[in-house]
């Protein structure tokens, strides 16, 4: 086996890694869906969004790679959301990718 496909194997144990993550991650967030559909509780809670990216951003020094994780986790935010979405039937309450709400001037530029 050469470097290349040394490197392609490590890659693909990852990508079997990153499957199991999701996997686990959408099953919480299938709790968190039940959990705030019983409560009465909105899909999108902006201060838990911000929260887990402030979180996720301390976790890579490297600043080149920091942006493509916080890109990596703002994707497994919105997968999220919408599955949230369909498991509660609480459509339309989600913020679509490129869309601010113009209400909240912290939230220029943001897409959220």
């Amino acid at each position: 086996m050469n470097e290349l496909e040394k490197a392609r194997e490590e890659i693909r144990r990852c990508d079997d890694d990153i499957r199991k993550a999701f996997l686990k991650r959408m099953e919480a967030v299938s709790k968190v869906a039940d959990y705030k559909q019983r409560h009465d509780m909105p899909v999108y809670v902006k201060e838990q969004e911000k929260a887990v990216l402030e979180r996720c951003a301390g976790k890579v020094q490297d600043p080149v790679l920091r942006k493509y994780y916080l890109d990596l986790v703002q994707f497994c935010i919105d997968l999220s959301k919408q599955y949230q979405e369909e498991l509660t039937g609480k459509s339309g309450q989600i913020e679509k990718k490129g869309k601010q709400d113009e209400s909240d001037p912290d939230t220029e530029g943001e897409h959220i």
